[in-house]
């Protein structure tokens, strides 16, 4: 049977994302909503697909403003 934290791994269980799905969400986030598809680093021969998602640059702010008190700060 397996456990809770690899249900996670692969999408399954509590959480419906992936780590590399998370992963993807941050760094789009700290990139200020540019998206580049993961890819392997192996694969230089083509140029990461960047799509700009469009987000709203103050709920940008917003999000990373929660993200850094959420480490930085008490309450």
């Amino acid at each position: 049977m397996l456990d809770e934290a690899t249900m996670m791994g692969i999408g399954q269980g509590p959480v419906a994302w992936t780590p590399l799905h998370a992963a993807d969400a941050y760094a789009t986030l700290a990139r200020g909503g540019v998206r580049i598809a993961p890819h392997l680093i192996d694969d230089s021969s083509r140029p990461a697909k960047r799509t700009e998602t469009g987000f709203d640059p103050a709920a940008i702010a917003v999000a990373l403003e929660g993200l850094r008190k959420s480490v930085n700060e008490r309450d």
